[in-house]
């Protein structure tokens, strides 16, 4: 797992020793190894004001915070109690999007951050869906999931209710990104390829923004 500050000055990333290390691009040093997770971690993100980072282990049920200027876990949130988190994000507006391997265990999660209130849980996919990823869009109030049934389902994070899907990937999908202008979206499947969807015209008109 990876993740740049918003600076582009320091790489955050999760391995499978549990740690998580903060480190500076340009000379490319460890500024800080931090532990604590009880296994491989899955999944790293850096808040939009570049304080603080947050890590998700396989094996655990919540995610830790970190003071990306110390080192030193500040919090350790949980988000789901059966399951540990596979992906995650964060909105624009300060909320911890959250997903879990399987739909049964939870599915997506969305918290306030500040006080780890749960704000909605999102019922996405349908049966025994894997959800591989979860991608907050960068303008609105949307997240992007991707999972084992081959569709990217785009979600309204304020009423739970599936937005739009774009569909045609033909293989199970394993990660997806947005766009910094929040118009396309980039997924990567067991096909090798990573596709790109413009969103204006896959949509047709339920343009997120």
């Amino acid at each position: 797992a990876v993740c740049v500050t918003p600076d582009g000055r320091r790489v955050v990333t999760g391995g499978s020793d549990s740690t998580v290390r903060v480190w500076d691009l340009r000379t490319q040093a460890c500024l800080h190894t931090m532990t604590g997770h009880h296994g491989p971690v899955g999944s790293v993100c850096v808040t939009p004001d570049g304080r603080h980072a947050l890590s998700a282990g396989v094996h655990d049920t919540g995610v830790r915070q970190w003071d990306l200027s110390t080192g030193r876990c500040v919090r350790v949130p949980e988000t789901h109690s059966a399951g540990g988190p596979g992906s995650m994000c964060l909105t624009p507006d300060g909320h911890l999007v959250t997903a879990t391997r399987l739909r049964s265990q939870g599915g997506v999660r969305v918290r306030h951050l500040a006080s780890g209130r749960l704000v909605r849980r999102i019922d996405a996919g349908t049966g025994a869906v894997m959800l591989r990823d979860v991608h907050a869009v960068p303008v609105g109030d949307f997240v992007v999931t991707a999972g084992t049934d081959n569709v990217l389902r785009l979600w309204e994070v304020a009423t739970g209710r599936e937005a739009g899907r774009l569909e045609g990937h033909g293989c199970d999908v394993h990660a997806v990104h947005m766009t910094a202008d929040g118009q396309h979206v980039l997924a990567a499947g067991d096909d090798g390829a990573v596709h790109v969807w413009d969103i204006d015209w896959e949509l047709a008109g339920r343009d997120p923004r």
